[in-house]
């Protein structure tokens, strides 16, 4: 997958930055090292590094310069695995590789290395922060390399920003880092838009950070107003927030990631794939979040929600399946989604797919709601499962309703109590214009099959003929997905033209780049069966186009379809 995503994103690279290059500065051939490349550059110069091992901490000194590998020139990945900036042999309070720390823009460019055995910048409060690269009040661009065992006691293993660090973070490979907290990334009071990187397998410890929770063994944002879109994050691990931890008054956009198999363990182990907590007020949208562990919120777990009227601000049309929650205690389950103290009618909880989750320990096998509201409409909650309420469970000590509308619960499962909807204490749930399979048919809800177009596939759109079809509030289909089974398409052809050809290419680079509109069926796009219309559909199409790569929905090349 990084080499799909790194072919494309080369091209884009290369024509944001091929008429900024100035002079041209090669390493070893001008400059002996790097940073003497560096030293002598001035701003809008590229520095040119010639494969190979070097041992070596860089600083930009303030500089917008433009740092690569050959991989300018070749757009492979043999560049970047052969062009290695070590930190192995870094001594004193900067063993970082890689320092921004004097204003830095988004001119200032790194691309196209492996940037390893960095051990972290040492503050003023003694804490070792950004073991690969470090950013204080500087927002560079860091763009198509591999950022693999650093570590930083602290804070950021792979990177760490500061100080208004609005950072891009675009096309790496980040893997086997790990510290304190954010593993493989932390950004404290900053904005970076972090995307098309895949964070794999990084964690977060308390090996000489014993006093904390450890957080974000992908990505840690405190107060950071972030966006974080088209990232795969998956196999990370913390005690909080397994791929994704967002710390107090946080407003980041997590938007089209594929967010799979983290795991948040530990005393406190919560939210596998997501932790959002302490006056969150960002939103969650459009994310395949599945496969991930915790003891409570498997797949998200919400804390101290902080919503804001007006804006679309909450968990939005995101697939949640398969995660899993083996707390047992109270203030745990919530096998897809737990939420803490969600005392917030202005949040969405809208759009989403909660599928075979389960918290068979303890509630909520969908969504567990532990002292709080908030609002849940047009949904399609089926075959979660806990020990009560396999759809929903809501547990308060003050009289608290939570409000489920549009919403269909069915063929959940409870092992002790409850097999859909489960409230005890103060906690009830006001459902109307739902389709539940164990309720009434009181307040506009029903009670038959949804008929599932086909569910063992993972599509649940309705058949034309649903009783859900125009039963919700105002004559809306009840559910997350509205009425149409998928018909026979040619897998690639985005634009229903009937081949696959570049107009299929333009067309999905304007769905997924510039809001236009999308394939239909949605299907169709998905050229790469990953389950999602990502930029790897694009590069999947031009390989099959251009280089006779394999044929969409065939990755496997062996004549039969996979999707």
């Amino acid at each position: 997958m990084m080499k799909k995503r790194m072919l494309l994103g080369a091209v884009l690279i290369l024509l944001l930055f091929t008429s900024a290059h100035g002079t041209i500065i090669n390493v070893p051939g001008d400059s002996a090292t790097i940073q003497a490349g560096i030293n002598g550059a001035a701003p809008g110069d590229t520095v040119l590094v010639a494969e190979g091992h070097y041992y070596e901490r860089l600083n930009f000194l303030g500089k917008d310069i433009f740092l690569t590998s050959e991989y300018m020139n070749t757009g492979s990945t043999i560049s970047i695995q052969n062009t290695i900036i070590d930190g192995a042999e870094s001594k004193g309070d900067t063993m970082c590789v890689i320092m921004f720390c004097a204003g830095e823009t988004s001119n200032a460019v790194v691309q196209g290395f492996t940037i390893q055995n960095g051990q972290g910048w040492k503050n003023a409060y003694n804490r070792w922060l950004g073991g690969g690269i470090m950013c204080i009040g500087a927002s560079p661009t860091i763009t198509h390399n591999i950022v693999k065992q650093n570590s930083a006691v602290h804070n950021g293993g792979g990177i760490c920003g500061t100080d208004s660090s609005n950072a891009r973070i675009m096309y790496n490979l980040f893997t086997e880092d790990s510290s304190g907290a954010g593993g493989a990334m932390m950004f404290a009071e900053s904005a970076p838009i972090i995307s098309y990187n895949e964070i794999i397998g990084n964690f977060a410890d308390t090996a000489g950070y014993p006093s904390v929770m450890t957080m974000g063994g992908g990505i840690l944002l405190y107060k950071c107003s972030s966006v974080i879109t088209h990232n795969t994050i998956k196999e990370n691990t913390a005690s909080i927030g397994g791929g994704i931890c967002c710390y107090v008054l946080a407003t980041d956009l997590i938007s089209y990631n594929e967010i799979s198999l983290n795991s948040a363990v530990g005393d406190s182990a919560l939210g596998g794939g997501i932790s959002c907590f302490h006056t969150y007020s960002g939103t969650i949208r459009e994310n395949i979040i599945s496969d991930n562990t915790a003891d409570g919120g498997g797949g998200i777990h919400v804390y101290l929600s902080n919503a804001v009227p007006g804006e679309d601000v909450g968990i939005i049309n995101n697939i949640i399946t398969g995660n899993t929650a083996i707390g047992s205690t109270v203030h745990r389950g919530g096998g897809g989604v737990m939420m803490e103290y969600t005392y917030d009618d202005a949040g969405l909880f809208s759009g989403n797919l909660l599928a075979h989750n389960t918290a068979p320990n303890m509630a909520g096998g969908a969504v567990a709601f532990w002292e709080g509201f908030f609002p849940v409409t047009g949904n399609t909650i089926a075959y979660n499962s806990a020990l009560a309420g396999g759809a929903l469970y809501a547990y308060a000590t003050a009289t608290t309703t939570i409000y489920v509308k549009n919403t269909i619960c069915w063929g959940d499962t409870g092992t002790a109590a409850g097999p859909e909807i489960w409230s005890v204490s103060n906690a009830t749930f006001g459902v109307t214009y739902c389709d539940v399979e164990d309720g009434d048919t009181l307040g506009g809800n029903i009670v038959c099959d949804p008929a599932f177009c086909d569910p063992a596939n993972g599509d649940y759109h309705l058949n034309d003929t649903s009783c859900c079809v125009g039963a919700g509030e105002w004559g809306v289909d009840i559910g997350a997905y509205g009425a149409g089974c998928s018909t026979s398409h040619i897998c690639g052809d985005a634009d229903a033209s009937g081949g696959v050809d570049i107009d299929d290419v333009v067309y999905l680079i304007q769905y997924i780049f510039a809001g236009g509109s999308a394939p239909d069926p949605l299907a169709s796009g998905d050229a790469d069966c990953s389950g999602a219309i990502d930029i790897d559909d694009v590069v999947f199409l031009i390989s099959y186009i251009f280089a006779g790569g394999s044929p969409p929905c065939d990755p496997s090349d062996d004549g039969t379809l996979d999707c």
